[in-house]
């Protein structure tokens, strides 16, 4: 990527709109690292230290995602730490000149934020890439890095008289652990699209503890209120859907099902797709259980006009007493006397229908503590 032109929120050129050419005409997953940040020397970012100023200067304009990381039509991945503890911490615990910014799981110090074109979110997913210590400030040497013990364990590129193995550390060594996942979901289901494998990593990811505490709660407030940030939440652009969970991933299990349709859609319809929801599920008795929802497509793109993309397909999440009763609300002929529907249970849900409708691949999870066995939910895919 160039680290000297991070994406301007703008249109998508460059690299970005081959790859989503591409994904599309090939049927090709491509899996694509954020970036890097390694510092800014105009402007100065960070100002005085990685330590002091982290995780602020994760959200810095000069730390935004850079070509190609903002193409639609891939997954684009962010990084965390693994690791905490240098080798010469680890042998003198006591030490403090080398301390990293991000314990484990959090947001690696050098990782890059979004969103991307009309506010997509991106990345998409993240995954262990390592984290950086820096010693105390002093003058001139304030983004001094160490990163020894803080990598992940890659193979040497130098491998001929040296060592077989090294450690690394970047958002290029988070990106092929997503593409791990894939290959192996791939020999699961070999007929899967694309789309199929992008949808079920996404599905099947979350922003874990580490992540939404690396980010005070005033940050985040102040984040939401910012008119270039209105209403936007400050983990999803720097973590999008969080990271996934594979041991899900591959199968179901008792406590766990996943349902996988593909489908192709005509111009300026809907379709229905009741969930065939257990009574076990539906039970009134009190009970924490949740519905993960996920749709991936890959539209036409093209840089010479306003929309990016030339289509979108969007899904709500809604309940009736039958099929019919909830097509009304979707039906052309009747709704001028009926309500349009957005997503039920809005208020349990991690995603709202206007953040993910910009994405190309979209997850909600709606969380529930009681429901009632007479209830049907459905879910309503529109293409315009």
């Amino acid at each position: 990527g160039n680290a000297n032109a991070p994406y301007d929120q703008r249109h998508i050129k460059g690299m970005a709109y081959t790859l989503d050419r591409l994904a599309r005409n090939k049927n090709i997953l491509f899996v694509v690292s954020a970036g890097n940040f390694n510092g800014s020397e105009n402007p100065p970012v960070p100002k005085k230290s990685w330590r002091e100023e982290y995780p602020e200067y994760l959200l810095h304009s000069e730390s935004r995602i850079i070509d190609p990381a903002p193409a639609l039509n891939v997954l684009t991945i962010g990084s965390l730490a693994r690791h905490n503890a240098t080798k010469d911490v680890q042998l003198h615990p006591d030490d403090i000149s080398q301390l990293s910014p991000a314990i484990e799981n959090q947001p690696s110090p050098f990782t890059r934020h979004g969103p991307s074109v009309k506010g997509a979110l991106k990345p998409d997913l993240v995954a262990h890439g390592g984290n950086l210590a820096s010693p105390m400030r002093y003058e001139g040497k304030q983004w001094q890095k160490v990163d020894s013990r803080l990598g992940v364990l890659a193979c040497s590129h130098s491998f001929v008289g040296n060592t077989l193995f090294t450690e690394q550390s970047g958002t290029s060594f988070a990106a092929p652990y997503i593409s791990h996942l894939a290959g192996r979901f791939l020999n699961q289901y070999p007929n899967s699209s694309a789309n199929l494998v992008r949808a079920m990593l996404v599905n099947h990811a979350s922003l874990i503890r580490e992540i939404e505490s690396a980010f005070s709660n005033e940050l985040k407030k102040a984040y939401r209120k910012d008119p270039k940030t209105l209403n936007r939440d400050i983990s999803r652009d720097v973590a999008g859907y969080g990271m996934v969970n594979e041991d899900l991933l591959y199968r179901s299990s008792e406590n766990a099902v996943a349902l996988m349709i593909e489908e192709s859609i005509e111009n300026d319809s809907h379709q229905f797709f009741e969930l065939p929801l257990p009574p076990e599920f539906l039970r009134s008795k009190r009970a924490s259980r949740e519905l993960r929802i996920s749709l991936a497509y890959t539209p036409e793109v093209r840089t010479t006009r306003i929309e990016y993309t030339a289509t979108r397909i969007s899904f709500r999440f809604v309940k009736g007493g039958s099929l019919d009763e909830v097509q009304k609300h979707f039906n052309h002929k009747t709704q001028a006397t009926t309500d349009s529907r957005n997503d039920d249970a809005a208020t349990n849900r991690t995603i709202t229908s206007q953040t993910r409708d910009r994405c190309t691949v979209q997850s909600s999870t709606w969380q529930f503590r009681q429901c009632k066995p007479t209830e049907k939910w459905f879910v309503v895919v529109t293409r315009q």
